[in-house]
């Protein structure tokens, strides 16, 4: 079910809920470009972490805005608008965790589907922005939701992939529970995009 009804949508929440999205794509740009440069460009971490915070006041002013405007609250069915809300903030909560193991673990270099499922979460977020956006003006997002259950069906063979080749490597405990971790840290993130995305 749409968290939006026929009724005009308050244009601040809009705007706000468009500066979450917003967020999760710089978020996901971030991490990507640090799976693909690492070890470098370690200075990545702190601006991931900068973006999680920017999440959390999002989404505060998010839900205080939903409380203050009872009048357009007919638009937004309120469970899901809370909803939404938290899980476009779980998007860069996730990306932030995993960006943060890099450094907990000591990886020395993340595994290339790691930074495929990366790449799949950039592509998620622009759905999910887009998609948000669209909403604006009342747009068709129909395009927008297949796309996005097209690279959730992508990241889950990467991530199959992911754990496959862990198992086949033989490779020594503590990598293996590091780079699943780490797997597993980026697949979180892109899932909760597309819940977004279902959301919307």
């Amino acid at each position: 079910m749409s968290v939006f009804s026929s009724r005009r949508p308050d244009p601040v929440l809009i705007d706000l809920l468009e500066e979450s999205g917003r967020n999760g794509q710089h978020a996901a740009l971030l991490l990507r470009d640090r799976l693909t440069d690492y070890p470098e460009r370690e200075g990545l971490a702190d601006e991931i972490l900068a973006c999680e915070h920017e999440g959390d006041r999002i989404t505060h002013d998010i839900l205080h805005r939903y409380a203050q405007t009872p009048g357009r609250r007919p638009y937004f069915e309120s469970q899901d608008i809370h909803t939404l809300a938290v899980r476009l903030d779980d998007v860069v909560d996730f990306t932030e965790a995993c960006a943060d193991q890099l450094s907990v673990y000591g990886v020395e270099a993340p595994m290339t589907q790691a930074q495929e499922i990366a790449e799949v979460l950039v592509a998620i977020s622009d759905q999910v922005y887009d998609a948000l956006h669209g909403y604006r003006n009342g747009g068709d997002i129909s395009s927008e939701l297949i796309e996005i259950q097209r690279l959730e069906n992508e990241g889950d063979r990467l991530y199959r992939d992911a754990v496959a080749s862990l198992f086949a490597a033989g490779i020594d405990p503590t990598t293996f529970v590091t780079e699943l971790t780490l797997a597993a840290q980026a697949r979180m993130a892109w899932v909760s995009s597309c819940f977004s995305g279902v959301m919307t």
